[in-house]
């Protein structure tokens, strides 16, 4: 059951009775705010519940427009992107070659004209969590959606470059996260 009081439920159900009336001799889509907009153009009150209400829709309807944007893009972005040519070598041990990869610098040289191209730009964030390092890849979008994929990496299971750890475990943990930055990735 509402506990508003009846007044208020009575002119909420008003301004919805009003909004209807509106979408049948509109041909514009309605939007939140075109409601309100014309609502008070035709010297109707709206009370504040109802207000917020609406208000609340339109940032909805804004964030799934953006995430709907973000997605393109992203589609877009991905059937354009080049093969990323995996390197750079880590030898093992005995100094034959355990795996490659790109280094980000190689990606990005590759890359950044599509980002661009497609509105999309990237950062990371780098936080530390008792012991770990967590780095954050974000995606976002000219249109206001982002995405975003976290890795975090234990401090002890990265082996020191000059002694600093962290530094050796943020960089480590960016190479994950290229996975955001390209679409396609080849061995070769």
């Amino acid at each position: 059951m509402d506990s508003r009081p009846q007044e208020d439920v009575e002119s909420g159900d008003m301004v919805v009775r009003q909004a209807s009336e509106l979408a049948e001799v509109s041909s514009q889509p309605l939007t939140p705010i075109s409601i309100i907009a014309s609502l008070t153009q035709a010297g109707n009150q709206i009370d504040v519940d109802s207000m917020r209400q609406l208000l609340d829709m339109h940032r909805e309807e804004e964030d799934r427009q953006a995430k709907r944007a973000l997605n393109a893009a992203l589609a877009a972005f991905q059937h354009a992107c080049p093969v990323i040519i995996k390197a750079k070598g880590i030898p093992d041990n005995q100094g034959r070659i355990k795996y490659k990869y790109a280094p980000l610098e190689t990606i990005v040289m590759q890359v950044k004209g599509l980002q661009h191209e497609h509105g999309l730009s990237y950062h990371f964030d780098t936080t530390d969590e008792s012991g770990a390092v967590v780095v954050t890849c974000t995606i976002t979008h000219i249109g206001g959606g982002t995405h975003s994929s976290s890795a975090r990496m234990p401090m002890a299971d990265i082996p020191k470059a000059n002694g600093r750890a962290k530094d050796r475990c943020d960089d480590y943990l960016r190479a994950p996260q290229r996975v955001l930055l390209s679409a396609r990735n080849h061995d070769g």
